[in-house]
């Protein structure tokens, strides 16, 4: 009773309109990227902004373009898709293909070599079990360990998979040039 009485009283009021809020906004001036793509927030509260120059961190003050610590490097610059993990790290899905994972300054990246589609990376969508990834050349899910191609003999026939879901429930729904496309 008094956690539902206190959880009221910090609500904001119903009464009162978006331009009586308060706002902040931040333009090139300010340091935030142009051309923002995709967002993302992790475990640790950044906000992370994929663009076509890289990608950035915020802090709620200030923009930082990220590049992986040690030698390691992305393979692109053109940020198309981002997904933060329960664990704390942060998925990035490139434009001319491939998918880094990114954590503590680590990065791990995957290529169609490893089993995922050619091309771009549009989308991600975390299940109870792995990640799945939607393309230009198709839909792969991994495992925590692997990467899989998703294809006729999953049930999916599309070649391309614009956009994946899970919903609630834990449904996959993946939206493709032939429709849409349900695992339960």
């Amino acid at each position: 009773s008094d956690l539902l009485l206190a959880a009221q009283a910090g609500a904001a009021s119903p009464e009162r309109t978006l331009a009586q809020r308060e706002h902040t906004a931040w333009t090139e001036r300010n340091g935030a990227p142009e051309r923002v793509s995709s967002f993302a927030q992790t475990a640790d509260g950044w906000l992370w902004l994929g663009t076509p120059r890289g990608l950035f961190r915020f802090d709620g003050k200030r923009f930082e373009q990220v590049q992986p610590a040690f030698a390691q490097r992305f393979p692109d610059t053109d940020v198309y898709a981002l997904q933060a993990d329960p664990a704390g790290g942060l998925w990035i899905g490139w434009r001319t293909g491939g998918i880094s994972h990114l954590r503590d300054g680590a990065v791990r990246n995957w290529s169609a070599a490893d089993g995922l589609p050619h091309g771009s990376i549009w989308g991600f969508a975390q299940d109870g079990q792995g990640l799945w990834a939607a393309g230009l050349d198709g839909l792969a899910w991994f495992d925590g360990t692997a990467w899989k191609r998703i294809g006729e003999e999953q049930g999916f026939s599309a070649r391309k998979a614009s956009s994946v879901f899970v919903s609630a429930d834990g449904t996959v729904a993946v939206l493709s040039e032939l429709g849409l496309f349900l695992r339960a």
